[in-house]
């Protein structure tokens, strides 16, 4: 449901009501096409989305509140920010991306808020909830941003509070030192070529068959990225030469989240269109796992 009030924001005008430090309710349509959608923008009864009001604790100190929907813990980005690194952080908002950017001396943040991940000193960190821009402030899952900041988080259910110990705080290292730049290159060509007009879950599972190829220890597959992408007769890609062309700017997010550790796909070595191809060897041998966007993957 967060995801869906998220993505359908600019459509259906959800509202925010602050009292205190935040009090939330928001409107969302149930639509199933587009007429249905042009429809409830305008005739849509509002259902209202339940939450409920975290206190935040930093070291032991009372810092703000936070909000519960759907069991997500959602902070204010900025003011979460503020409290981790000091009053000297920046921020700037682009209206027309929805787009924020907070930076200081070490650190910058980029988040776009209808993206499913933010940009951190050149990392993708992945937001599998989503973020919300709720009045004008863009809202984050607390344990996506203490990811960032390397933050432990303790949850309260009894007095509804969440603990966050920054005593073993670390920034994330830059992209440039964590990122194998030849690994990046290939994974990154491999996932636009192979599934460049999925959605991002899709992507990232293209990333996650080749990384899962090259941990297999059964000796099948190379042990590199580039070895198991161009191991032969297995991607018809790399046959084409559509592996060669520039990856688009989601596969190259789709490839830095991999190396990151997302999986989307579990255990999924295989995958194929099921509109293009029954799978053949694939569906016959292999065990299924799940389907994202146009294609079906298997273990």
């Amino acid at each position: 449901m967060v995801k869906q009030i998220t993505k359908m924001f600019a459509k259906v005008c959800v509202v925010i009501l602050l009292t205190g430090a935040m009090c939330a309710a928001a409107y969302a349509a149930d639509v199933e096409d587009s007429e249905a959608a042009a429809a409830a923008e305008t005739e849509a009864s509002p259902a209202v989305v339940a939450y409920t009001e975290i206190s935040l604790f930093l070291n032991g100190d009372y810092v703000g509140e936070g909000m519960s929907i759907n069991s997500v813990t959602y902070v204010p980005l900025l003011a979460f920010c503020e409290s981790i690194l000091g009053e000297d952080c920046i921020s700037s908002w682009d209206a027309e991306t929805d787009t924020c950017v907070i930076n200081n001396d070490s650190i910058e943040i980029t988040l776009t808020v209808f993206d499913n991940y933010l940009v951190a000193n050149g990392r993708c960190v992945y937001l599998p909830d989503g973020a919300l821009n709720i009045n004008g402030t863009v809202m984050l899952p607390i344990r996506d941003i203490a990811t960032v900041f390397s933050l432990e988080i303790a949850w309260d259910e009894a007095s509804w509070t969440v603990s966050i110990d920054s005593s073993d705080m670390e920034i994330l290292v830059s992209g440039d030192e964590f990122y194998n730049e030849e690994d990046l290159y290939w994974l990154s060509r491999v996932i636009s070529s192979e599934a460049g007009n999925q959605p991002l879950e899709g992507k990232i599972g293209v990333g996650n068959v080749v990384i899962n190829r090259l941990n297999d220890d059964s000796g099948i597959f190379s042990d590199s990225i580039k070895g198991v992408i161009f191991q032969e007769g297995q991607f018809d890609v790399v046959e084409s030469g559509a592996i060669y062309l520039e990856p688009n700017e989601e596969s190259v997010v789709a490839a830095k989240l991999c190396l990151e550790g997302v999986n989307t796909v579990g255990d999924s070595q295989y995958f194929f269109n099921p509109d293009v191809s029954g799978g053949g060897w694939i569906a016959k041998n292999k065990t299924y796992a799940v389907t994202i966007g146009n294609h079906a993957f298997y273990a």
